[in-house]
């Protein structure tokens, strides 16, 4: 399954589990909290991603288990200027 999902927290340097909000996975009495997930981040080596909190994202499930979310890439909103830095992908 592929949905989407919102980045609600940046890991630390010496970790790539992402905080992401997945609405799909929120029941109607759930509170937000509930359906927010850490989600490992799908990467090349080289590769530099500058995320913020909030951006839209990808996320598909490691063996279709959704407590194994992985974030796949990036969507662009129309609120978004592409020159933005932030959605950027630089190369090290």
């Amino acid at each position: 399954m592929l949905t989407k999902g919102i980045i609600k927290e940046i890991p630390s340097i010496n970790n790539n589990k992402y905080k992401v909000y997945i609405p799909l996975l929120r029941n109607a009495n759930d509170r937000e909290i509930d359906a927010i997930f850490d989600a490992t981040l799908c990467f090349t080596n080289g590769i530099y991603y500058s995320w913020v909190v909030d951006d839209v994202v990808y996320v598909a499930f490691e063996d279709n288990y959704y407590e194994k979310p992985v974030i796949l890439g990036k969507l662009y909103t129309n609120k978004e200027d592409k020159d933005n830095i932030s959605t950027q992908i630089t190369i090290k």
